[in-house]
């Protein structure tokens, strides 16, 4: 099924990935659409990202015995492995990227540790707060500065300074009594 899709500020291009099938790119508003997978072939795509330009790309898998991202610098005509190191993640759930895109901000299958990257996949740090069966994370969030990251979990949302995920604030007075059931 079509598990994820982002696109660029004015809409013109966007990138999609099936789990268990291939990567499609747009660049002119969803009119035609082409296989960007070549030479990754079929992979279980998780997730996708990409700057504000839509010039760097990400798609991570997810559910696979190797976890993988791969990036492409141009608009998706061609992708690399990015080796990753540090607390990488054990699958791509989610996956946004920062204005320039170089920060990356991921949920992992099990949604208990959002982590962060600062160099474009290289190197993850998980943040401090866990996010288990109780308090599972739902949605992650990045500003375009790559200085804050969101994260919404069952009983609050979460802010981190992308410079110290020890330090959590956590904003547990909003109200959801207004979600629609």
């Amino acid at each position: 099924y079509w598990r994820d899709v982002t696109c660029t500020d004015d809409g013109n291009t966007a990138i999609a990935c099936v789990e268990g099938g291939r990567i499609y790119i747009t660049r002119d508003a969803g009119i035609s659409w082409t296989d960007a997978s070549s030479g990754m072939g079929n992979k279980k795509w998780g997730a996708v990202a990409m700057s504000r330009t839509g010039t760097t790309m990400y798609a991570g898998t997810i559910n696979e015995s190797t976890v993988s991202l791969y990036k492409s610098t141009n608009t998706g005509n061609t992708w690399a492995a990015v080796s990753m190191s540090g607390s990488a993640p054990n699958g791509f759930y989610h996956l946004v990227c920062s204005n320039d895109g170089t920060g990356l901000v991921n949920l992992n299958t099990n949604r208990t540790y959002p982590s962060y990257s600062s160099n474009s996949g290289s190197t993850w740090t998980s943040v401090s707060v866990y996010f288990g069966a109780v308090n599972s994370a739902h949605d992650v969030a990045i500003s375009g500065d790559n200085s804050l990251i969101y994260v919404s979990g069952n009983t609050a949302v979460y802010r981190f300074y992308a410079g110290n995920l020890a330090s959590a604030g956590a904003f547990t007075g909003l109200s959801s009594a207004y979600q629609y059931t």
